[in-house]
C-alpha cells in the first residue's frame, strides 16, 4: 500500500463506526464515504462538519513520511516507531477521536502553525529515561523529564517544531506518540496541547 492510501485510511477510520457495529457492505460504504470526505477536506464527526482551511493536497494527501517530517519525527524514528504492534495502533485510533475536540478547544484556526506539547507518564525513573531516549533518537523535539512531586508517576514532556494545526497532523502525532510510549515500555502517552506562548 502506498503512503497516500495509508494516510487516508488511518485518518478516515478514526471517524468511522467500529467494525462490529456495521455489516460488511455498510462498513465498506462508510469507509469509502469517510475517505472521500477526508480527501475533500470535510469530515463529519458527532454531527459537526469539519472543514480544514488547509487544502486536501496540503494535508490529507501527505504520505506518512511527509507527516512524520512535519511533526518532527526523524526517518530513523519512523522506522523505530513502525515496529509497534497492531494493538498500539488500535489504541491510538481510539484516542484520535478526541483530536478534533482538542483542536477546537485551542481556539486557533485550523492550519495555523504552532508548537505542540506532548506529555507522558512513566511508572518510574528508568521508564522515564527510556522514553526520553526514544524521543531524543526518534524526534526533533525538545524533551524534559521531571520527577513526581507527590510520589506518583514520573512525567516526560516534549515540544514539537512548529507544525500546521490540522486534524491529520494531530492524528499522526497521537499515533506516533502512542508508539513512542510503547517503545519505551512502562510509559503512557497522556496527550498533547497547543503551546500558545
Amino acid at each position: 500500500m502506498d503512503g497516500e492510501a495509508q494516510t487516508a485510511r488511518v485518518t478516515a477510520e478514526a471517524a468511522l463506526p467500529r467494525a462490529g457495529d456495521l455489516t460488511g457492505s455498510a462498513r465498506r460504504t462508510a469507509r469509502r464515504v469517510g475517505i472521500g470526505a477526508l480527501a475533500a477536506g470535510v469530515l463529519l464527526l458527532g454531527g459537526v462538519a469539519l472543514h480544514s482551511t488547509v487544502t486536501p493536497q496540503d494535508d490529507a494527501s501527505m504520505t506518512v513520511a511527509e507527516l512524520d517530517a512535519t511533526i518532527g519525527i526523524t526517518p530513523g524514528g519512523s522506522l523505530q516507531l513502525d515496529r509497534a504492534p497492531d494493538s498500539v495502533q488500535r489504541l491510538a485510533l481510539e484516542r484520535e477521536t478526541g483530536d478534533w475536540r482538542a483542536l477546537q478547544a485551542s481556539g486557533l484556526a485550523a492550519g495555523s502553525v504552532q508548537r505542540i506539547g506532548v506529555s507522558f507518564t512513566a511508572t518510574d525513573r528508568a521508564a522515564a529515561d527510556r522514553l526520553a531516549g526514544v524521543l531524543d533518537r526518534a524526534t526533533d523535539f525538545t524533551v524534559v523529564v521531571s520527577a513526581p512531586s507527590d510520589g506518583s508517576a514520573w512525567n516526560v514532556g516534549g515540544v514539537t517544531p512548529r507544525v500546521p494545526l490540522t486534524v491529520t497532523v494531530a492524528h499522526q502525532l497521537t499515533e506516533r506518540m502512542s508508539q513512542a510510549a510503547w517503545a519505551a515500555s512502562g510509559a503512557t502517552f497522556a496527550g498533547w496541547h497547543v503551546i500558545t506562548r
